[in-house]
């Protein structure tokens, strides 16, 4: 399998498999492809083939705190992306000041991922490497800051726009703006593919 990893410790490995890997190198593409069973996935993916191989499947986009492997097909440039966030949380001591923090903890980090996958749809980018995220913790505040960098990988698919949606009044004053809001990401995201030359082909 193309898409087999191999590591130390006492790991089981099938020793067909690992012959059949050395025999045929793995593609520049082989790290994205899913390594499970498309009906017996840990957790909901969208999954498409790869758009560079034909043959495997990959997700609909990559976050991985590994720096870009250097024959990675990519298309147009790459770019830092930030998320930034902060949470305020009661003053308290020893064990009251711990169960205050791990309490935000959970919910700061689906903050700054939802963050970054915006960011990342805004860019027309599908991927993040070298992903660090910093938690830092004050007397009554919490400061979260995620940083990656985005880039396009050739083998996954063209990333969704950001769509804006929810429940509004049916009256044409809220129609307006949010469609002009819409009209202005839409604008954004394809500013941004010219400036980071993204033009998959």
């Amino acid at each position: 399998s193309a898409a087999l990893a191999v590591t130390g410790g006492d790991h089981w490995c099938n020793p067909s498999l690992l012959h059949r890997w050395e025999e045929s190198p793995s593609p520049p593409c082989g790290f994205c492809h899913i390594p499970y069973d498309e009906l017996n996935m840990p957790f909901p993916a969208h999954l498409t083939f790869c758009s560079s191989c034909r043959r495997q499947k990959v997700p609909d986009v990559l976050f991985t705190t590994i720096e870009l492997p250097a024959e990675t097909p990519v298309v147009g440039k790459g770019c830092l992306i930030q998320a930034r966030l902060c949470r305020l949380k009661k003053k308290a001591q020893a064990e009251a000041n711990a169960t205050s923090i791990s309490n935000l903890l959970p919910f700061m980090e689906y903050e700054l991922h939802t963050q970054l996958m915006n960011k990342l749809k805004l860019k027309g980018m599908n991927a993040l490497f070298g992903l660090r995220i910093q938690i830092t913790v004050g007397e009554n505040m919490l400061l979260g800051l995620a940083s990656a960098t985005g880039v396009y990988l050739a083998a996954l698919p063209t990333p969704g726009g950001i769509q804006i949606s929810g429940k509004t009044p049916s009256d044409a004053t809220y129609e307006q703006p949010v469609s002009h809001m819409q009209k202005k990401i839409n604008e954004t995201i394809a500013k941004n593919k010219e400036l980071y030359e993204i033009n998959p082909p």
